[in-house]
């Protein structure tokens, strides 16, 4: 596994853990992400195990695209469930001021996030017709 996907892998697990614990629906989404750069899923869950000891915080890459996606990537990780924990939220705000990203863009990026997590469900579950 190459650098920057070490930096990325271990960012999306510091996002996963700010709520205390990482969620079936964070480590796939884990997986899934770390997949496209050909991460295997045994390496995933390994670097999980060892994180879950020990606090660590998100990588900041110095190019300023990278930075945008990374923090795209947590806002969708921190949001798979629908809902914005405080420590998610706490480090989604510290990574957007590395980033450049005023607070306002930040809470525009998440609500769109959300939007689209929600509408997802509601297709997958739609309420019965009374």
């Amino acid at each position: 596994m190459d650098e920057s996907a070490t930096h990325l892998l271990h960012s999306l697990i510091a996002m996963a853990f700010a709520d205390g614990s990482i969620g079936k629906r964070e480590q796939r989404f884990i997986e899934l992400v770390m997949s496209e750069f050909d991460v295997p899923k045994s390496t995933v869950l390994r670097e999980i195990q060892r994180c879950q000891s020990k606090k660590i915080y998100p990588s900041v890459p110095n190019d300023p695209t990278e930075k945008r996606f990374l923090l795209k990537m947590l806002i969708k990780l921190a949001a798979v469930d629908a809902v914005i924990d405080p420590g998610e939220r706490q480090m989604l705000e510290s990574m957007s001021l590395h980033c450049r990203i005023d607070l306002e863009e930040l809470n525009d990026l998440i609500s769109k996030e959300l939007s689209k997590i929600k509408a997802r469900a509601s297709r997958k579950h739609p309420k019965p017709q009374s």
